[in-house]
């Protein structure tokens, strides 16, 4: 089966054996110490894995807030822009009450052109 399916996790794979030849075992000890045993493991897709599963947790605002004044919740996001083999990344910060919206381009996504855009946004803004 992980052969046929290399992309698949190990919980997976326990699923996929109760269910197609009535096997059961538990992903962690049966299957995963398998898996390990004979290599079949990636290193690095497992870190990616992680890595990827490490960044959702982002503070997110609050339920019951309500963006009621212009200025209450500007929200901030960084868009990819491929062009002619080149890239370049479009800032955006918008107002939740009003929907102003200000934007800017940058060749590098570092934290040093964020911190940039977000006070030429607040000066930009009009509130």
């Amino acid at each position: 089966m992980r052969d046929a399916h290399p992309e698949w996790s190990k919980y997976k794979l326990c699923v996929a054996l109760k269910r197609d030849r009535d096997v059961s075992a538990s992903a962690s000890t049966v299957v995963g110490r398998i898996l390990s045993r004979y290599g079949r493991i990636s290193a690095k897709k497992s870190a990616t894995r992680r890595r990827a599963a490490r960044q959702h947790w982002r503070k997110r605002r609050p339920k019951e807030f309500e963006a009621k004044a212009p200025g209450d919740l500007v929200q901030v996001d960084t868009k990819h822009l491929h062009h002619i083999g080149s890239t370049r990344y479009q800032f955006v910060a918008i107002d939740v009450a009003t929907r102003f919206k200000v934007s800017g381009v940058s060749s590098t996504a570092s934290s040093k052109r964020a911190a940039e855009f977000v006070v030429a946004a607040i000066e930009r803004m009009p509130f």
